[in-house]
């Protein structure tokens, strides 16, 4: 005699039974945290420009002065020795004379040299302070706990904890003055506003609860062929055939284990069709 069994049409994707009709979930936490740490960057502004004595001015004034002490002390003493020297002769008259010359000509060419050059000259008004740099930090958490609840058979799974972070980073640049010399501007951070973040947060939980199911829910067909296997071993045909068809159900269609449930379900119950 040959046995055969008769299933519904198989979906478009394997069906993995059983299926939790129910996940009791509890949210434990939602929130958006902000976080920055800042820290104080030195830089230079332009103040404008102002008036600076020329140091070119001041040396061009001391051999000036100089030159005046120079030719007051040498007139000075030519003026003492005609009044006090009987014996003044013309030679050394006209020496003295020669040497008060050229200390005037000397004078004046450091009266003009001092004339050309400006006392004052401007400069740029550099003066250092410091601005603030802000790393600033948004991050969504959500976390809740959950339990897997099989609606067929009753049994409740140990409750698990899920917890999923999404975290955005900016720089925040502030009291950067409008004339830093050193190219330094003002930045806002440019976060992402706290619903954004929570949604991402969402999803990548949808994403991990998903995993999960699939992973839940493919443990049955591990459990029912190592159930179905135990019961072969102690010769509980009844039941092995039981666990094997469960197996056969849910499984994917090229999974190797396969091949072992239908030999056993042909060997022992002559089953030809599934």
């Amino acid at each position: 005699r040959q046995l055969v069994l008769q299933f519904p049409p198989p979906p478009a994707q394997p069906l993995l039974l059983p299926r939790p009709q129910r996940v009791p979930a509890r949210l434990l936490q939602t929130n958006v945290v902000d976080e920055s740490e800042e820290e104080p960057v030195p830089s230079e502004y332009s103040a404008g420009y102002r008036q600076v004595p020329n140091p070119e001015w001041r040396q061009a004034r001391t051999s000036y002065d100089q030159g005046v002490a120079a030719y007051e002390q040498l007139r000075r003493r030519i003026e003492e020795k005609k009044r006090s020297d009987k014996d003044y002769k013309k030679k050394e008259r006209e020496a003295d004379e020669k040497a008060l010359a050229e200390a005037g000509a000397a004078l004046a060419e450091a009266r003009a040299a001092l004339d050309e050059v400006p006392a004052f000259i401007e400069t740029e008004d550099v003066r250092s302070y410091e601005f603030t740099r802000r790393q600033r930090r948004r991050t969504a958490t959500l976390r809740l706990s959950y339990r897997w609840v099989n609606a067929q058979t009753g049994v409740r799974e140990e409750q698990d904890i899920l917890e999923e972070r999404v975290t955005a980073e900016s720089e925040e640049v502030s009291g950067v003055h409008p004339g830093d010399r050193q190219g330094h501007r003002n930045q806002p951070a440019d976060l992402p506003e706290a619903a954004t973040l929570r949604g991402r947060a969402l999803r990548g939980m949808q994403g991990k609860l998903g995993e999960r199911v699939l992973a839940y829910l493919e443990s049955f067909t591990g459990r029912d062929f190592e159930r179905a296997q135990q019961q072969a071993a102690q010769g509980n045909r009844e039941q092995a055939a039981e666990h094997y068809l469960r197996f056969l159900f849910n499984c994917h269609p090229e999974d190797p284990r396969r091949e072992e449930a239908l030999d056993y379900l042909q060997r022992e119950f002559h089953l030809t069709e599934l």
